[in-house]
């Protein structure tokens, strides 16, 4: 549990550094787009009359508030505050620890990620989607075939989605163990 928790704090910190270097790069584009918007707007809003100058002197703030939105996207920053959020929520449906063990997949904490996958197979132990997360991760990130095998068998019998998934896997670890 300690090795768990450990994986848990180490992805946080990543996370949150990830995190603020999003912020302090929106923040720069921001900044940097509203004042070169600014400088260029007001001598040309004063040239038209009130209401087109009014609008050309207001572009600035449009810029500032769609900017935002938008720098969010490219920054990546929304992403990393919901892996954040889903590090940080205490998990309480089979849901919420497959999305908290998708975020420690994703940060390579794949140890950590097999407690999650195996909590919310606890939950709902014949949902094939989180069967085949499972089975995936111990195979492909941890290369325990061994491990994987059963969950790679159950997803192959009770079907879904990801039956063609399952028996590629199957087929693989097979190879690979005899």
């Amino acid at each position: 549990m300690q090795n768990f928790q450990s994986a848990l704090d180490k992805a946080k910190q990543e996370i949150e550094a990830d995190l603020m270097k999003a912020r302090r790069s929106v923040t720069v584009f921001l900044y940097l787009g509203t004042a070169g918007c600014l400088v260029f707007c007001i001598p040309f809003a004063l040239s038209f009359s009130f209401p087109v100058g009014l609008l050309v002197f207001a572009l600035p703030f449009f810029v500032y508030f769609r900017g935002t939105k938008e720098l969010r996207k490219v920054f990546w920053q929304d992403y990393y505050e919901g892996q954040l959020q889903a590090l940080e929520l205490e998990p309480k449906t089979a849901d919420d620890y497959v999305i908290r063990a998708r975020t420690l997949n994703e940060r390579n904490y794949p140890e950590a990620a097999v407690e999650d996958y195996r909590q919310a197979l606890e939950g709902e132990p014949r949902n094939d989607m989180f069967l085949y997360e499972m089975a995936d991760t111990l195979w492909g990130s941890l290369h325990n075939g061994e491990e994987a095998l059963p969950y790679v068998e159950l997803l192959m019998d009770i079907g879904g989605a990801n039956q063609s998934e399952a028996f590629t896997l199957h087929e693989q670890i097979l190879a690979a163990t005899t």
